[in-house]
């Protein structure tokens, strides 16, 4: 299995919590204190930093990783794009994750790379 590939949806409905926004809805601000990830489910999350949107990510995608990481502020602001229901998952669960789970360390590096690359490409 291609990191790409790695669905971690299932496995976060069993440890997180499902929450849902409608389109417009902040899920969490730049420069907010970080405790939580989250696993998109359904719906669209668009991130904007600095005021300019930076990516659009839907399902199977995870926001909110880089601040559970390094323990600084949220680098950008994540908004609903459509309606969208998403895992948060906490700071220990995420922990636990990096830890114990097979091929999460994978998924989460690719979900790094690939906002790392959307912010290239957009400043």
């Amino acid at each position: 299995m291609q990191p790409a590939d790695l669905d971690f949806r299932s496995f976060a409905q069993s440890i997180g919590t499902i929450v849902r926004h409608h389109a417009g809805n902040e899920i969490f601000r730049e420069g907010d204190a970080a405790d939580f990830m989250y696993v998109i489910l359904s719906g669209k999350v668009a991130l904007e930093t600095r005021g300019r949107e930076v990516a659009v990510l839907g399902e199977n995608n995870a926001i909110g990783i880089t601040s559970l990481i390094d323990h600084e502020p949220r680098p950008n602001t994540a908004r609903a794009k459509e309606d969208c229901e998403l895992v948060m998952i906490d700071a220990e669960k995420f922990r636990f994750m990096l830890e114990e789970v097979p091929n999460f360390v994978w998924f989460v590096m690719r979900q790094v790379t690939s906002r790392l690359r959307a912010l290239n490409e957009a400043f």
